[in-house]
């Protein structure tokens, strides 16, 4: 059985200290070199070009093994007992098995068993294109492998487990490891660089190999810090013959997509709003997210792939969204401005950063056909402004919702109300940036 991995230049020190000092099986290795260079670090660009080789890997192995079964592995890797036994009887009746990642059901991409067939190839096919646009596979992967019903995938048991398997916490955050019975691999994950991953294999080896009754110890300060039912749940969760398809509400999972208020303030005084009536200050606050803030939600995340920017504020108020815009789009997080904006609050160098960097869309509510019906309720507001603004954004598609009442048009006397322009009283845009066209047209 062969066992491939790759490895870039910050990570050749785990090849050789431990992935293969620790080795216990007689595999046939397979270990093929990344030209990325850098410090390896979660999403920075060598580490992202890294991953991009490892997908290239794993599908010319497949396709140069046809038939038969491969290991892959990271290689932040300490074996502690032998693993190929163990994996063939897990592969019996499935296409995949995977180390838990999380107590979420997470499959983890850094180490698992896959057999070379049809199904496995399109599914990593299906992964490689996703990693090119967001940048990882693990996420991906986990969508994936539940999408395609004609996956048989599984779960390595417990022995084979990341500093993430039973708390899906962040080390050094999280100091304790629990150690399971007979284990016979540790994968240091759920940490960022080479000297984190480093003191975590140090820390799981000088536990491991303790006599028993320290691990014992350990194991019960674990459970009086995280709880006493976690272990058992891993245990369950990794011997069901399927992987979880739905999450437990109960257990910890990593969502992909979460809302995150870039302001609480806003320059229009809606009567029905709370904002404008002062219960959003009074409860959470007014303030703007700082540049700052959002580095550190996305460092201290890394999972979330998908960002709703407004809510109770004007998005564009904040001064820092054009960085904001930019450091998503490097580290491949979509944004989306659904919830609304105002969008008469807007320089022209934020609104080539939307198209730029990339903004998924973007929804802006124009309820009146002239300004003077728009201030009944957006007081404040400045629609002449606003459609300035929406007209300055290059490759906007837009969307455009009618609504009538003959109130509505017996205030603005315009008849049927229907005449282009006038007739329009809400206006939900939709930003699908063409981004390769509008650059095209700022060389031109």
């Amino acid at each position: 059985m062969k066992l491939v991995g790759v490895y870039s230049s910050s990570h050749e020190t785990f090849k050789d200290e431990w992935f293969l000092r620790t080795l216990k099986d007689d595999y046939e290795v397979c270990l093929y070199p990344s030209e990325a260079r850098g410090h390896g670090n979660y999403m920075e660009a060598d580490w992202q070009q890294a991953v991009r080789f490892k997908s290239a890997k794993i599908i010319e192995t497949i396709q140069k093994n046809w038939g038969e079964v491969f290991v892959y592995s990271d290689m932040d890797v300490l074996f502690v007992g032998p693993t190929k036994t163990t994996i063939q009887s897990c592969l019996n009746g499935k296409d995949i098995v995977c180390q838990l990642d999380d107590p979420g059901g997470n499959l983890c991409t850094g180490f698992f068993a896959v057999r070379a067939n049809d199904v496995t190839l399109k599914l990593w096919q299906q992964v490689q294109r996703a990693t090119a646009c967001e940048g990882r596979d693990q996420i991906a992967f986990n969508r994936l492998v539940r999408a395609m019903k004609e996956v048989r995938a599984g779960y390595l048991p417990p022995s084979f487990f990341g500093m993430g398997t039973f708390t899906g916490r962040q080390f050094p955050e999280a100091s304790r490891i629990y150690i399971p019975a007979n284990p016979v691999m540790f994968h240091a994950n759920f940490t960022i660089g080479v000297e984190q991953k480093t003191a975590l294999l140090d820390r799981a080896q000088r536990i491991i190999t303790r006599h028993r009754p320290g691990r014992v110890a350990n194991n019960l300060f674990f459970r009086l810090r995280h709880g006493m039912i976690t272990p058992e749940v891993i245990k369950t969760l990794t011997r069901g013959d399927r992987i979880t398809q739905h999450y437990d509400c109960n257990a910890f999972v990593r969502p992909s997509s979460v809302a995150l208020d870039l302001s609480t303030a806003c320059q229009l005084k809606c009567p029905s709003c709370p904002t404008a009536t002062g219960v959003i200050a009074k409860s959470i606050g007014t303030g703007i997210l700082p540049l700052a803030n959002f580095e550190k939600f996305l460092q201290e995340h890394p999972w979330v792939s998908d960002i709703e920017l407004s809510n109770w504020g004007e998005v564009f108020l904040n001064k820092d969204l054009e960085s904001i815009l930019r450091h998503a789009h490097e580290r491949h997080v979509a944004l989306r401005i659904d919830n609304g904006a105002n969008l008469d609050r807007a320089s022209d160098r934020v609104l080539e950063a939307v198209v730029k960097y990339n903004l998924r869309s973007l929804t802006c509510s124009i309820d009146g056909a002239s300004q003077e019906v728009y201030s009944i309720y957006r007081v404040n507001g400045n629609q002449r402004l606003q459609k300035a603004v929406s007209q300055r954004i290059p490759g906007l598609t837009l969307a455009v919702c009618r609504l009538w009442s003959q109130r509505t048009r017996d205030r603005e006397g315009s008849g049927d109300g229907r005449r282009a322009g006038d007739g329009v009283l809400c206006k939900t845009v939709l930003g699908r940036p063409l981004w390769r066209n509008f650059l095209a047209g700022k060389r031109s």
